[in-house]
């Protein structure tokens, strides 16, 4: 495999996250592949083989949160400065996988990103569903390489999912931006700069086939897309912090898991 690393980007709010996060990645990516955490500061134990470094932009702060929801652009940008591999994979804990990875298409998209530079961000899932702006770019190892035009952060932009990044495009188009303002971020590079393109893999089931949970904190009510194995669920389950409550929402139409 291509990939020996994942880098798992976090602040300590959802440290927790990592224990089902890296439980469910090795039980269906393989024990081969190592974690490493960025975050702002550690609070508890970490997964046994989960390595953790300090965001670089928090080094200087002997106590804090990393402010991501303001400042989540400029330490991306930091953590990107410390990796040296040209092509890194980049995930957030809330990514949890249902099923087995597909590396060779995993490694299909690294070998196409180092062979095409123009391409800043590949991504494991499928990002976008078709339309009049989606477009077959080239085959490549039998499998079709898609692209959408950045019409929407959701479409040809950047966004937060698991995917690869191309570590020196990406240092070239981040601003500084709050995490929500990431994707539009994407959307406003790429528009400015049409020699970039982001790409996924036109290929049933996704390379990648995570569920996406999501923290209301206003609540601190956990939102379970779709997990949906029940032996998955009880490890989950098993790291829930006691002040959050698991809720099961449905699904959105379109962002059903297909096993």
């Amino acid at each position: 495999m291509n990939l020996s690393s994942i880098v798992c980007v976090a602040t300590q709010k959802y440290q927790w996250m990592l224990w089902p996060y890296s439980l469910l990645l090795w039980k269906y990516w393989g024990r081969d592949i190592q974690i490493v955490y960025y975050g702002d500061k550690t609070e508890g134990k970490l997964p046994p083989g989960v390595t953790f470094r300090q965001v670089p932009l928090m080094r200087e702060k002997s106590e804090g949160h990393w402010d991501w929801v303001n400042y989540f652009g400029d330490g991306f940008a930091s953590i990107l400065r410390e990796l040296s591999d040209p092509i890194v994979a980049i995930t957030l804990p809330d990514m949890w996988l249902v099923n087995y990875a597909h590396l060779d298409v995993i490694d299909l998209l690294t070998e196409y990103m180092e062979t095409h530079p123009r391409v800043v961000h590949a991504a494991m899932c499928r990002v976008c569903s078709g339309g009049p702006d989606t477009r077959c770019v080239e085959t490549w190892g039998g499998i079709d390489i898609m692209t959408c035009l950045p019409t929407n952060s959701f479409q040809g932009g950047l966004m937060l999912e698991p995917a690869l990044w191309n570590r020196e495009l990406a240092l070239e188009i981040i601003t500084n931006r709050g995490i929500w303002n990431f994707e539009l971020m994407g959307k406003e590079a790429m528009d400015r700069r049409p020699d970039l393109m982001s790409v996924w893999v036109q290929f049933p089931p996704d390379a990648y086939p995570y569920a996406h949970v999501s923290l209301r904190a206003e609540a601190e009510n956990l939102h379970l897309w779709d997990i949906p194995r029940e032996e998955d669920r009880k490890v989950i389950e098993a790291f829930i912090p006691e002040h959050i409550v698991p809720v099961d929402t449905p699904v959105r139409e379109g962002h059903k898991i297909t096993l």
